[in-house]
């Protein structure tokens, strides 16, 4: 019934359920093993607005279940009751679980909370543990200050599939000089994910040559996010790109700006 009641109805819906001592019995269930029954209750309890010590406790030791079902539904059930007792939790998970399952619990979380939390773990953790949340936090709108970004570019340095997974976050302009920086990376996920993010921030001319010049890489995943880039850029004109074509003679670069534009319905004419 909570998932259609709001406001006095879900209200009295609680208290429909303190009255039955609804909590005490599910606890019961819970210390059960049917996973049907634990995931059943588990949902329950994180539609009650207060739970009791004991029920967390609980909730918490059924985040180390086998089963990812059961560990999903307790995670969002602590979540919903207490996110400072979820959040450890969510950021300690492995591979066990698919990243993109903890998402929709991870919205649930005030996001300047679970980035600061995510950003100590991120600093401790394996490489692969830490690629694994990266990607959980991409499916999040977390607000990743620059200080923050830089500190874990520098930590991740010698790790470019985590920095690679990383850039994603960098969305914001306040990253704009680190994403430009990562554009120069030798590792080629590196260049990739920044020339994407660098086609989406670009606001300069200085941005727009950088650009051309990530156009003529050797990498056609580059060179294909250079050009989507190139005319997304606020200071792309037919003019400008005239002027570019007379002096390019990269025929792969040439050949991806031809097949871009076609791709985005762009009319151009190979000078």
């Amino acid at each position: 019934m909570h998932r259609y009641v709001r406001g006095d109805a879900d209200d009295g819906l609680e208290r429909l359920a303190h009255h039955i001592r609804l909590e005490r019995q599910a606890l019961e269930l819970m210390r059960g093993q049917d996973v049907r029954t634990l995931i059943a209750t588990a949902i329950a309890m994180g539609d009650l607005q207060k739970l009791s010590p004991a029920t967390i406790k609980r909730l918490k030791e059924l985040t180390r279940h086998s089963s990812s079902m059961v560990v999903l539904t307790a995670l969002r059930a602590l979540m919903r009751n207490d996110q400072t007792v979820a959040v450890p939790i969510l950021l300690e998970l492995k591979n066990f679980v698919a990243s993109e399952r903890l998402v929709t619990i991870a919205k649930e979380c005030d996001s300047r909370y679970l980035i600061q939390q995510a950003q100590q773990t991120l600093l401790q953790t394996t490489p692969e543990h830490a690629v694994y949340l990266l990607k959980v936090l991409q499916g999040v709108d977390v607000p990743l200050s620059a200080s923050e970004a830089k500190q874990l570019v520098n930590h991740f340095k010698s790790q470019p599939e985590a920095i690679a997974q990383l850039i994603p976050l960098l969305d914001h302009p306040h990253h704009l000089p680190l994403v430009r920086r990562l554009t120069h990376s030798a590792e080629l996920g590196v260049r990739v994910q920044a020339t994407r993010m660098l086609g989406e921030l670009a606001r300069n001319k200085q941005d727009l040559e950088r650009l051309w010049q990530l156009l003529q890489d050797s990498a056609w995943w580059v060179r294909y996010r250079a050009a989507q880039g190139v005319f997304l850029h606020p200071e792309f004109s037919p003019t400008y790109l005239k002027e570019q074509l007379t002096e390019l003679a990269d025929p792969f670069a040439r050949n991806m700006l031809m097949q871009v534009a076609n791709e985005m319905n762009l009319e151009i004419t190979d000078a």
